[in-house]
């Protein structure tokens, strides 16, 4: 599923970078999105039963910090978590 990601993120001309390898066989996928602008975001790939979708865990901000606190306490709870930040102006 990560490398799906990176895949997408590459074909559609974002940078992906890999900040945390977790689990190859678990463990959930979260993306931090920074637009080249100043505006970060943070996503969770979840399951909902039927496919695949991404969740908005916090929201677009100019505070890098709040993302970087939200994804340190989502490793806490998921250590075997996979991070990725893309740098994207579409975001």
């Amino acid at each position: 599923h990560v490398s799906a990601a990176i895949r997408h993120a590459a074909d559609a001309g974002a940078q992906i970078v890999v900040i945390y390898k977790g689990e190859s066989d678990r463990g959930a996928v979260l993306i931090k999105t920074n637009n080249l602008a100043g505006e970060y975001s943070l996503h969770q790939q979840v399951y909902d039963g039927a496919r695949t979708v991404f969740i908005e865990l916090v929201g677009k901000t100019r505070d890098e910090a709040a993302v970087t606190a939200a994804l340190q306490r989502a490793r806490d709870i998921d250590p075997d978590c996979w991070v990725l930040e893309v740098e994207d102006k579409q975001a």
